[in-house]
């Protein structure tokens, strides 16, 4: 459930950052959230999501 919210929260700042209304140059909450998604795609990946997700 935790992942779905950072894609949530991800797609609400991306398009605040195309709106203008967020400067995306030094954001530390923008920092955050890459790290975040960082961390759940290593984890995907060393878990073997993606060949679970295929079978």
């Amino acid at each position: 459930m935790e992942i779905d919210e950072l894609i949530k929260e991800s797609m609400d700042v991306i398009s605040k950052v195309k709106k203008g209304v967020i400067n995306p140059r030094g954001n530390e909450y923008i920092r955050r959230l890459r790290n975040k998604a960082v961390k759940y795609m290593v984890k995907a990946s060393s878990t073997g999501w993606r060949r679970n997700m295929r079978s």
